[in-house]
């Protein structure tokens, strides 16, 4: 279940999220009638809400996909789970942010990366042997004063 949108599913290779009905009824041990009427039923309790979701088809027919469930709060609140149920959206909440966070900043280290690539290189500096003189050394022996006039 997902804490943050209380959704139940289990994410597919083709990018569906929903349970399909024989999957709930292997799962959990009842015939494919018996799993419907148990849907059914829990939805008319108000345990769980059901999203249908269909595809359109080249032929301008649909296809049903496996709906999206979701699990109420009052269902946790009816076993006294209520406050529990809140602190674990919250950290989940905060999880979340956390990864949408890092994948931003994952995507402007990209772009830095890029940028950079694209600017002019800067020419590599001059290694300095051991006979020549620093700069620094060759400006102050210039201005040092150059001791008395001439006679």
């Amino acid at each position: 279940m997902d804490m943050v949108t209380y959704r139940v599913a289990i994410p597919g290779e083709n990018g569906g999220m929903g349970l399909t009905m024989p999957y709930l009824a292997t799962l959990t041990g009842l015939g494919e009638r018996r799993a419907e009427r148990a849907i059914r039923d829990l939805k008319k309790a108000g345990i769980i809400t059901v999203h249908p979701i269909c595809k359109k088809l080249e032929d301008a027919t649909y296809k049903g996909l496996a709906a999206i469930r979701a699990v109420s709060k009052h269902f946790f609140a009816a076993l006294g789970l209520l406050d529990w149920l809140k602190h674990e959206q919250r950290k989940a909440t905060e999880r979340k942010i956390q990864r949408e966070e890092k994948k931003r900043r994952k995507e402007l280290a990209h772009i830095q990366m890029a940028i950079n690539a694209a600017k002019p290189k800067a020419a590599a500096p001059v290694k300095r042997t051991g006979t020549m003189t620093p700069i620094k050394d060759r400006i102050a022996a210039l201005r040092a004063p150059l001791g008395p006039p001439p006679d």
